[in-house]
């Protein structure tokens, strides 16, 4: 299995489709933990959708671009 580097899709990914915390921290280049962090933090929004929780894809997209202030 090969590393995602920042900017790259993971193959399971549909565009438009939000992003769960493993995934969205790998596309970032970060850890969960600190994405986690992140979002309790208030500084990337998600969601939850039953027990799971999930980034939209355009907010994944904004932290990707701009980052986090």
């Amino acid at each position: 299995m090969s590393a995602v580097t920042q900017g790259q899709p993971t193959s399971q990914h549909q565009p438009g489709s939000p992003w769960s915390v493993r995934d969205a921290a790998k596309y970032l280049g970060i850890s969960e933990r600190h994405l986690i962090r992140l979002i309790d933090d208030s500084k990337v929004s998600s969601f939850m959708l039953g027990r799971r929780r999930l980034i939209a894809d355009a907010e994944l997209h904004r932290v990707a671009e701009g980052g986090v202030s």
